[in-house]
């Protein structure tokens, strides 16, 4: 669960330098051994992505994929001691390997769509996601509020098996049925971060103001 942007960092027993290279540092993708980033290593020239502090090697990276095992190859001499000897390197998808987080859900579609006028008591209220989700396991809680005062027409607990049943989700759908709506009264959803969150366990930011989903 490696985020996007996290630095790769190896900490060696002793302080270290790069070989004089020309040698090669790269990230490699698990699944088919393609390269994701390439670094050169050779002395003062070595690739400026690439830092050592005593004996922490960094190395800076574009933003990775979601839900990606990735690996890094290290070239024999790419890095030294400061005494000159050489690190062996890594060669292998198991020497160094690490997978990046899965993508949290992302909103595609909003039932009545948000700033929507002239919709009706009944209408059933409904959000469709990027990807298959669930309720969270653990207590949070989805909201429905009046705008004029912020006082709640309906809420919901939400807690794995126990959520409210009238709560339910299909697919990538989360559906929310509701008392009959007042008339001419704008109301908007507040959702708790992580009460929705993909079948992979990764939380749904979730509403947390007036103007994230309102009619």
């Amino acid at each position: 669960d490696v985020a996007l942007d996290d630095a790769l960092t190896l900490t060696f027993d002793k302080d270290i330098q790069f070989g004089a290279g020309p040698q090669v540092i790269r990230i490699r993708r698990v699944s088919d051994g393609s390269v994701f980033q390439s670094y050169s290593v050779d002395g003062v020239s070595t690739d400026a992505n690439l830092s050592i502090s005593n004996s922490v090697l960094t190395i800076a990276h574009n933003t990775l994929e979601y839900n990606t095992a990735y690996y890094v190859t290290i070239s024999n001499g790419a890095i030294e001691s400061t005494g000159g000897v050489a690190f062996g390197g890594l060669s292998l998808d198991t020497d160094w390997a690490f997978t990046t987080i899965a993508q949290a859900p992302v909103v595609t579609l909003l039932t009545p769509l948000n700033t929507s006028t002239d919709i009706a008591v009944d209408q059933v209220l409904s959000i469709t996601f990027d990807q298959n989700i669930q309720f969270s396991p653990t207590l949070k809680s989805i909201r429905i509020r009046r705008t004029s005062d912020n006082s709640t027409f309906q809420s919901y607990l939400v807690e794995g098996a126990l959520t409210d049943p009238t709560l339910s989700i299909s697919g990538s759908t989360l559906t929310i049925s509701h008392n009959d709506f007042e008339e001419n009264t704008q109301y908007y959803i507040l959702i708790d971060a992580g009460a929705i969150q993909s079948t992979s366990g990764v939380d749904f930011a979730g509403f947390s103001t007036n103007g994230d989903w309102t009619f």
